[in-house]
């Protein structure tokens, strides 16, 4: 007779052994036990436990240990330090308060819609967080533009400014051909030395006011700059994509899908390797501001793993190398 069920409970020997002996033999077993082999290199399918077992015998596989074991060697490693202090230079501060300028000029080219200015979100930051959850099942409803705008605002949007040149400290200032000494900005999501590396990318299927296609989010402008229009091939091409997000998500009802686009050179100029962990990090502060967003805008949202890399990023029209999809996530009005 089994005893009454109160978390764990002390059992009867022979209880023990008829009853759950084997039970907890096989989950010891699993925890205690990866396999390994030697003809790891050479299969066709790799599970992820074999190849973190096989990094003792074989140099090709879990290659993110080999970026953590190297990332960051030791403190004899000048990479890092070098790096940043070239950033501490007039050039490299000017630039920064004159990188908003590159999206005044995609604006001449007539291919951005403005945002609505976001709505001021007022809801308990601990409620929301509570009530934050993974949905995958959307309504047919089209998303408000204006919901859109507060999503991206407080994703990655620009927040403040802060001063990075003086007139009075840098002799190089004023400048007739610059202007005046600009103001670096500061976003909703923190980024490592303010570089910004990670871009929003959307694919947008039912927004209302907003037409079908492909877009980048300018968070300078607070504006949306249309990559291309949307016809039936390219929404079908971008369905297909979504297969392989899961069996319990349909492609077909997803409003606006979220692309996190890494640009490598960003970063990597300061930070070296280090740029990438840099980057990860701010994707994933920009997905956590999205989904509490979202759950206070009564949004569905869930985070992607299974996406297509190289397919998805030839969709989006990156090349892969300098620009390189790192994350994903899926909204739509909740059901």
């Amino acid at each position: 007779m089994a005893p009454e069920h109160s978390g764990r409970t002390e059992l009867p020997l022979q209880y023990f052994l008829e009853n759950e002996y084997q039970s907890l033999i096989e989950i010891f077993h699993w925890v205690t036990n990866l396999a390994a082999s030697v003809y790891t290199d050479t299969t066709a399918i790799v599970p992820p436990e074999a190849g973190y077992a096989s990094t003792t015998i074989s140099p090709n596989h879990l290659l993110a240990q080999e970026f953590l074991l190297n990332f960051k060697r030791s403190s004899l490693d000048l990479t890092v330090p070098a790096g940043v202090a070239g950033y501490f230079d007039f050039p490299a501060r000017s630039s920064l308060t004159l990188r908003p300028h590159r999206e005044e000029e995609d604006g001449a080219a007539g291919r951005i819609v403005k945002l609505p200015p976001y709505q001021n979100v007022n809801a308990s930051l601990g409620v929301t967080v509570r009530a934050r959850r993974s949905r995958r099942q959307f309504s047919d409803r089209a998303m408000p533009l204006r919901t859109l705008s507060t999503i991206l605002y407080y994703a990655s949007g620009v927040t403040g400014e802060l001063p990075l040149v003086s007139e009075d400290n840098d002799l190089q200032w004023p400048s007739y051909a610059l202007g005046s000494p600009g103001l670096a900005q500061a976003t909703a999501a923190s980024s490592g030395g303010g570089l910004n590396p990670v871009s929003l990318y959307l694919v947008v299927e039912r927004v209302e006011g907003l037409t079908e296609g492909t877009y980048v989010y300018l968070p300078s402008t607070h504006s949306l700059k249309r990559l291309r229009a949307a016809d039936e091939q390219i929404r079908e091409e971008h369905r297909a994509l979504g297969q392989s997000w899961g069996p319990n998500l349909d492609p077909s009802t997803v409003g606006v899908a979220v692309y996190y686009v890494y640009s490598v050179y960003e970063n990597a100029r300061k930070y070296g390797d280090l740029g990438l962990l840099f980057a990860a990090i701010e994707a994933g502060e920009m997905a956590a501001h999205i989904h509490l967003i979202s759950t206070a805008t009564n949004v569905g949202s869930s985070d992607l793993g299974g996406w297509e890399k190289v397919p998805t990023e030839r969709f989006l029209g990156l090349d892969g190398l300098s620009k390189q999809l790192i994350h994903a996530t899926v909204l739509g009005m909740a059901v």
